[in-house]
């Protein structure tokens, strides 16, 4: 029998982009008979505490007045439950004005790793403690994050939104346009997937890359990058100039629509995983089966719980298997289609939306509130 829940006000705080958690989450939310209210941690104030040219007193006053913004939406609503997605702009004093003004537990999900290198910020770390429930994708984030004082520390794996992640026919145009024998959809980041990407190219593949912030690849990504940031375009044809990847990168990231255009159109989907953050699987790990695409993914102990191996997703560990994967599955379209459909049926016979997701937190909410 399916627990029922009460209705409950939820405050969710995320940026809310296309296709962010935050929204995802509050359809989750609302579809199991929730009300949520949507609270912007403002992409303003975001960029501008990001921006290298802006002083310490504007990034303070930025701070300042989101809080105040956020104090002023708990006292009108007056939310049975606030949920935080990151939080990276929040300070202790912030959730403390919090805790002065409501009795709603305060739960955080940081899908980008507290200890990342390049989303993380002291906020973060200081404001652990101060959180009633912590909600990690990480494992190995448990005991850290225990260490730091976390109540009630939680691991919760991403998940897929249905209404954004479904199987879908495209156009012939859409698929000529689109098409590649291999796809990445993924933010640049400093690491190996650099290496992987770069060894697809030299052997000659069809490769696609879409994602933001390819511009900082090298040997010209310092001059792109501090060119974007003066607000000039670079054009695609110019980005990853000298490396191998020079002509993979399609320089825009795919939401929505276009997203499910791209993977419909890709033999083989990738889905690799952030090193700096010590992935054990991804939000692509259940957003590309729910496509129903074939995936080539890292093997980790998460993804091979999530599916079976050769079977619902193929796995690969460094380069070289890598290659021999892509050489294999390139040439059988049937056992593609094969995997792929079983991927697709793991997937929906599984808890893995994340309507079962925010059934978990409710489930935490109910606990803690009877302590």
């Amino acid at each position: 029998m399916a627990v029922k829940h009460k209705q409950l006000n939820i405050l969710i705080g995320d940026h809310f982009f296309p296709g962010s958690l935050g929204a995802s989450y509050a359809r989750a939310f609302e579809s199991l008979g929730n009300v949520c209210v949507r609270f912007e941690l403002s992409l303003t104030t975001y960029s501008t505490i990001q921006h290298p040219g802006t002083t310490r007193l504007t990034r303070a006053h930025c701070i300042k007045a989101m809080n105040q913004a956020l104090r002023k939406i708990v006292h009108e609503t007056r939310p049975d439950l606030i949920f935080i997605i990151k939080g990276k702009e929040l300070d202790p004093e912030a959730l403390n004005d919090l805790r002065e003004l409501s009795t709603a537990p305060i739960f955080n999900f940081n899908p980008d790793g507290v200890w990342s290198p390049f989303s993380s910020s002291d906020y973060i770390v200081d404001c652990a403690p101060l959180y009633d429930c912590l909600l990690t994708p990480r494992r190995w984030e448990l005991p850290k994050l225990k260490q730091l004082g976390g109540q009630h520390v939680t691991w919760l794996p991403y998940g897929y939104d249905e209404k954004l992640h479904y199987p879908t026919t495209i156009t012939e145009a859409d698929r000529a346009l689109y098409h590649a024998a291999i796809s990445f959809i993924g933010t640049w980041a400093p690491e190996d997937r650099i290496s992987l990407l770069s060894d697809i190219a030299r052997y000659g593949n069809d490769l696609r890359i879409w994602g933001s912030s390819w511009e900082k690849l090298k040997p010209l990504g310092t001059l792109f990058h501090m060119l974007s940031i003066l607000g000039l375009h670079i054009p695609k044809q110019l980005l990853g100039l000298g490396s191998p990847l020079h002509n993979h990168i399609m320089g825009y990231p795919v939401y929505g629509e276009l997203f499910l255009k791209v993977v419909q159109a890709s033999d083989i989907n990738l889905a690799f995983l952030r090193k700096a953050d010590r992935d054990d699987h991804t939000m692509r790990t259940f957003e590309l089966p729910a496509c129903g695409v074939f995936v080539i993914a890292e093997r980790t102990q998460d993804h091979q719980g999530f599916f079976h191996e050769d079977i619902e997703m193929v796995f690969f560990n460094g380069d070289k298997e890598l290659l021999e994967k892509i050489g294999f599955y390139k040439k059988r379209p049937r056992l593609r289609q094969k995997i792929a459909r079983a991927g697709l049926e793991r997937l929906r016979s599984s808890p893995y939306r994340y309507t079962d997701r925010a059934k978990t937190i409710l489930s935490l909410f109910e606990t803690i509130q009877s302590i």
